[in-house]
């Protein structure tokens, strides 16, 4: 058989064909290559926007689950530059789950966290009230459930620090439960009067805030923090039936704080009963941090309370003499010391 010749037309087709096929390598590597970098960089983006997230907590899992995500970040950097595309694609995307991943950890984290302090600051609020009752009374035993209480606290506290939400949130549990049979063997041993004494002072700052309210323009938002004040103080007096002390100290301070906000949401016509309700509010507030401070040894929060408590008498000396407005001031300045006061004990 003779060997078959291509025409000159034919050749020619194929060599174009042949020089298209090899020009178009080149140039979806390229084009591959491009949209790698791309990705990675936007990873490398979101691992360090992870970072931010995940220093804001101890949790360790948070941690340990960004750094996963940065080794794979660098593990994909690597395989891109050797030229692996597929490869560095792939973990590009892990590093980028894994970044996510420790950012809703730590987001879970924080939320744990913040619940776990608020209930320590609860805690150290009615240590201080328990402790400086039972020191009164010379009750040894809630002495003992005091001391006790605050050793479980102190563990709550280091779990915290740790990042060992679920431990904290047993040891304060404890701890309140410790803080709460102290009350209540304060309560037994002649509390009720007390109790009874501050629920009927709370009562009648409630009744003449409600009445200066009556005299002028309803205004909603005041009376309807007066009824949740009113509800919180029937919750004190349930509380103190069932024979739990604590519990009804914490709502007769919730009804005096709500009582203290409808007087200022409705203080177009100042009275005493609201300048009064202020100074109530304001000793509760000292009753509860000031052992803290003077404990803390902060010269600068010492000092802060003393001026604290040298407005909240020139309040008292000015509502005495009818002066209701500069009392106000003083008692706001009084808040305002308090306040500071704490701060710089942290």
């Amino acid at each position: 058989m003779r060997p078959r010749h291509c025409s000159p037309i034919m050749l020619t087709a194929v060599l174009a064909g042949v020089m298209l096929l090899l020009a178009g390598r080149p140039a979806a590597a390229q084009q591959n290559a491009e949209q790698l970098a791309d990705f990675i960089e936007r990873t490398a983006e979101i691992v360090d926007w992870a970072a931010e997230q995940v220093k804001e907590t101890e949790n360790q899992q948070a941690h340990r689950v960004l750094q996963e995500a940065q080794s794979l970040h660098l593990r994909s950097r690597d395989q891109a530059e050797r030229g692996h595309v597929l490869a560095a694609f792939a973990l590009s995307r892990r590093a980028r789950d894994a970044a996510q991943h420790a950012v809703r950890l730590a987001r879970d984290a924080r939320g744990a966290e913040n619940r776990v302090q608020l209930r320590l600051e609860h805690f150290l609020d009615y240590r201080d009230q328990i402790l400086d009752r039972a020191r009164e009374a010379g009750d040894e035993r809630a002495l003992r459930f005091v001391r006790e209480a605050e050793e479980q606290a102190l563990r709550a506290r280091d779990h915290d620090r740790q990042g060992n939400y679920d431990l904290a949130d047993h040891f304060i549990g404890a701890a309140e439960d410790l803080l709460a049979r102290a009350a209540r063997l304060l309560f037994e041993g002649g509390g009720p009067e007390r109790l009874e004494r501050e629920i009927e002072r709370t009562r009648r700052a409630i009744d003449g805030i409600a009445d200066r309210l009556a005299e002028g323009t309803p205004d909603g938002a005041a009376t309807d923090l007066l009824e949740s004040a009113r509800a919180a103080l029937e919750r004190a007096e349930e509380f103190g039936r069932r024979g739990q002390p604590l519990r009804a100290l914490q709502s007769v301070r919730l009804a005096r704080r709500l009582a203290g906000q409808a007087a200022e949401a409705g203080d177009g016509n100042l009275d005493a009963d609201t300048v009064q309700v202020q100074i109530d509010r304001w000793d509760g507030r000292y009753e509860q941090i000031s052992g803290r401070v003077e404990a803390s040894g902060a010269a600068a929060a010492v000092d802060a309370l003393a001026r604290a408590r040298h407005h909240r008498q020139q309040a008292a000396t000015l509502l005495a003499a009818g002066n209701l407005e500069p009392s106000l001031r003083q008692i706001k300045a009084a808040f305002d010391l308090l306040n500071e006061a704490l701060e710089l004990t942290r």
